[in-house]
């Protein structure tokens, strides 16, 4: 229980820096920064395991810690802060920026072992610009 709290202070610590990167640093930081977290292979289930990380309780404690923040944290920032948390404890994971294809919608979500790693549940409606840690497409300028 002690060990949950402390990682959603440090999942609240990383969506105030993520939210702080994205307004200071700009759209270009923002685009390469998406590129590279996308490029990341993700870690296995059984790299996963080995580490002894219960990726799907960390995803959960960006959650709370997305509640308890009074900005309002994109999917992006929240994917962004979600694969920072797993980092930190040593476990690789792929950004995954996905579009619906009846809808201009985007939505970004976070992949490592078995799990999908979506606060809103959304990942099943958008098809991926690319599969985790592989080539991106559409790089955009």
């Amino acid at each position: 229980r002690l060990r949950r709290g402390r990682d959603s202070v440090h999942a609240l610590w990383l969506l105030l820096v993520v939210q702080v990167q994205f307004r200071v640093r700009g759209q270009r930081w923002v685009g390469r920064a998406t590129r590279e977290a996308m490029r990341v292979r993700p870690a296995t289930q059984l790299e996963v395991d080995a580490a002894g990380i219960d990726a799907w309780q960390l995803g959960r404690s960006v959650w709370r810690a997305k509640r308890w923040l009074p900005l309002y944290s994109t999917c992006l920032q929240t994917a962004f802060a979600t694969q920072r948390l797993l980092a930190a404890k040593g476990v690789a994971s792929a950004l995954m920026v996905g579009v619906r294809a009846e809808s201009p919608e985007a939505h970004a979500w976070v992949r490592v072992g078995d799990f999908i790693l979506d606060d809103q549940r959304l990942s099943e409606a958008f098809t991926a610009f690319a599969t985790p840690g592989g080539r991106v497409e559409g790089t955009g300028r």
